[in-house]
């Protein structure tokens, strides 16, 4: 980004922008007749009338005497103050045409402060900052200071918000969160139309909602929130559309934030509970993110400080629309809500249930629990009487979580805790669900524990070894990657079939699917028309973690794998990061393609669509699969997107598409935008495009004469002025190839 026009187009062609500019060449002033108007008043310049003066400068400035004018202005200003701003504009642009840049940006400033922000001479002033301290001073920093500093008073001005995108790209790449908020904040509440800011910022808004989430640090003092930031924040929630998701997201987020940093410092702070609640109202497929930010914003032990002061702070009032939300729900979603309920789910602390309350949940909602996608909850087994094992043991018959084998193999032992029978069902009907973890001994010792120690440490021995011998044979069945693509089809299908059947008998049948899955894609379209939960939820956790090959994972990197199928991340974009677009050395690895998926991904897309039946996830997931725009096959024949294409143009006319997520749509119009974007949006975005803006000039032939030279550039420099980006001027070494007589031409040089 650059302030391009202003300088480059001005230093290269200056005699043909202003004979191509409405109104054509002026008249430049009479030199000589300057010099002594000039000298008259400079004899008492600090005494001359306020118009008098600027009437000399805007002279040498038409005379091309700009230092002169600026010394004008120099001396009368060290001793007045104007009374209209507008002597500042011009004495601003003396000092620029002077080549006085530190002066000029001075000048410019101090008229923006003072004078109407709407006027063309601000934009042009607006201009003259960002382009001098960007191209001439290169002081990013300054330039970074006014666009930071005066855009709640000029965001009105469109040549402002031409700068946008660079102050915005700056802002995000230093990680200023209050920088950014402010800046879309001062947009949005300017006269930008509702297309512009959705197609301008769409992905600014994005990145602040994202930024305060994931990664987020409470114990980094530089990372909590100042009262601006969330005041800003919030008033930029309020300017977005009523049903856009980010709006509820961003207030929600902010406020849950400042509450926390309020609660870890100490002080009296109520949580956020009308924020959660409307947003999880409207989009109940937040639950698990609301949840996460009750508990500190993070799974792991590191960065939330102590929840304790926190978390139980009014809790039943927090987890109350997240249960309300339960219901509302799709399957999948359900059961990766109920995934985040299983102990140790947040590192430490959290609980989001007590034992009670788990016990509870289980024996009342046997339709979530008793299901091979149930969740895994804390239900200390080891404390149930018999019959309250016995009323759980009920409902955890198809649950796959760890304790509901040790709940069912205390109910087999009896009331007279058999420690035999208890190891007979832990390791027989019950062994299904068992990882090598809980093989290893863990589970036998504790149920050992359970019976009273019966038989001494040689029974526990016994008992242990026994199953060692089960996880030994378990590590002995992993699939090998390198087997043929039959034998690994075969070992999936049977142990999913195991896994779906009312009685599974393989052993640690559910972690031995998972490692099978991960070898074999081929399997991949099969379970893309699975509409089985468990189905779903085993792909969508493949996917995202790739699968191996005989050599590599199936991506081609095994530091850049797995397709999000919850953000937009595009494989493509994180091998060009990776190996700094380095494009001969992606195709040089066989990288520069399209995830090898894409195609069953699509197909996959297509059949859901046509079912009215899509899974976010997969189309999340397919939209990053895709490749570059000019990659080729084998052959070198050009791949294209027309399929693809298609297919996206079909998903926004659907019913479907309005019912995806805020960040599936993001993700189909950033890689899609053409097809996925309204036209309202589309046509901003193309104004901003710098080669449809300069496609005349681009086009220009040798041969061109005056009239269509004039043409070309006056409609380029026209669209660049009120393109909603600023750009440069592209296809300006068009006119180092036309023939000089056309530059003596009256037409053009005036």
């Amino acid at each position: 980004m650059s302030g391009g026009v202003r300088h480059s187009i001005l230093a290269a062609t200056l005699a043909v922008v202003v004979a191509a500019l409405p109104g054509g060449a002026a008249d430049a002033a009479d030199p000589a007749a300057f010099e002594a108007r000039h000298a008259s008043v400079m004899k008492s310049i600090e005494t001359q009338p306020e118009a008098a003066v600027r009437a000399v400068v805007e002279e040498g400035i038409a005379a091309a005497q700009p230092s002169q004018a600026l010394a004008a202005a120099r001396e009368w200003l060290r001793v007045n103050l104007p009374k209209d701003p507008a002597f500042l504009y011009h004495a601003g642009r003396a000092a620029e045409l002077s080549g006085e840049w530190d002066r000029a940006v001075v000048l410019y400033q101090q008229f923006l402060e003072q004078g109407d922000p709407k006027s063309a001479q601000a934009g042009d002033a607006i201009t003259g900052v960002y382009a001098i301290a960007l191209q001439n001073l290169d002081d990013q920093a300054l330039a970074y200071a006014f666009g930071r500093g005066m855009a709640s008073k000029l965001a009105v001005n469109p040549r402002f918000r031409q700068f946008d995108r660079w102050f915005l790209d700056t802002a995000i790449a230093r990680g200023d969160r209050p920088a950014v908020a402010t800046r879309l904040l001062a947009t949005a509440k300017s006269s930008a139309t509702a297309d512009a800011f959705a197609a301008l910022h769409d992905a600014d808004l994005r990145w602040l909602v994202r930024s305060m989430t994931g990664t987020f640090r409470y114990d980094d003092a530089a990372q909590r929130f100042p009262p601006e930031f969330v005041a800003d924040c919030k008033a930029l929630a309020a300017t977005l559309p009523p049903d856009d998701e980010r709006r509820f997201l961003l207030d929600f987020l902010v406020s849950v934030k400042a509450y926390v940093q309020a609660k870890i410092a100490g002080q009296e702070a109520a949580p956020p509970l009308a924020e959660a609640k409307a947003l999880l109202e409207k989009f109940p497929r937040h639950a698990a993110a609301v949840q996460l930010e009750w508990a500190g914003g993070s799974t792991g032990p590191y960065y939330r400080d102590d929840a304790k002061k926190y978390w139980p702070h009014e809790l039943e009032g927090k987890l109350a629309p997240i249960r309300a939300a339960l219901p509302k729900l799709s399957p999948v979603e359900q059961a990766d809500l109920l995934a985040t309920w299983s102990p140790g789910f947040y590192s430490g602390n959290p609980q989001v249930l007590t034992v009670e309350q788990a016990r509870e949940f289980a024996l009342t909602n046997p339709q979530l629990v008793n299901q091979k996608w149930g969740p895994d909850l804390s239900l200390g087994w080891n404390t149930l009487d018999e019959a309250a094992a016995a009323k759980l043991a009920a409902v955890l018959e198809q649950n796959p979580s760890p304790e509901a084998s040790l709940v069912r193999a205390a109910v087999a032992a009896g009331k007279e805790r058999d420690y035999q029978k208890a190891m007979d069902a832990l390791l027989g009907p019950e062994v299904w669900r068992l990882g090598v973890d809980q093989l290893n001994g863990l589970y036998a010792d504790q149920l050992w524990h359970w019976a009273k120690q019966p038989g001494g440490t040689p029974k526990r021995d016994e008992q242990i070894a026994r199953s060692k011998a089960i996880a030994a044979q378990v590590q002995a069945a992993t699939i090998k990657k390198e087997a043929p693509a039959p034998e690994r089809l075969a070992a999936f299908k049977q142990l999913l079939a195991d896994f779906r059947s009312p009685k599974p008998q393989i052993p640690a049948v559910q972690a031995r699917l998972v490692q099978a899955l991960s070898v074999t894609p081929e399997v991949v379209p099969e379970l893309l028309r699975d509409p089985g939960v468990d189905a779903q939820r085993l792909l969508a956790a493949a996917l995202a973690t790739d699968f191996e090959g005989p050599q590599r994972p199936l991506s081609g990197d095994a530091n850049v794998r797995g397709l999000s199928p919850s953000a937009y991340d595009p494989i493509m974009n994180r091998f060009m990061a990776r190996h700094r677009n380095n494009v001969q050395y992606l195709k040089q690895q066989n990288t520069y393609r399209a995830h090898p998926l894409e195609p069953v991904l699509r197909q996959g897309v297509a059949e859901q669509l046509a079912k009215n039946a899509l899974a976010p996830w997969l189309l999340v997931a397919w939209v990053n699969a895709q490749g570059p725009k000019d990659a080729v096959d084998a052959a070198g024949k050009p791949v294209g997107d027309a399929e693809q294409a298609k297919l996206v143009e079909q998903l926004v006319k659907s019913p479907a598409w309005n019912a995806l997520s805020a960040e599936a749509r993001f993700a189909v119009r950033s890689a899609f935008p053409r097809q996925a974007l309204p036209s309202g949006q589309l046509a901003v975005r193309d104004a901003a495009e710098a080669a449809l803006i300069c496609k005349d000039l681009i086009a220009l032939p040798k041969e061109a004469d005056a009239a269509a030279t004039a043409a070309a550039l006056g409609t380029a420099i026209k669209g660049l002025l009120e393109s909603p980006v600023r750009r440069d001027v592209v296809g300006i070494e068009k006119l180092a190839e036309i023939s000089p007589q056309v530059f003596a031409d009256p037409k053009v040089i005036g």
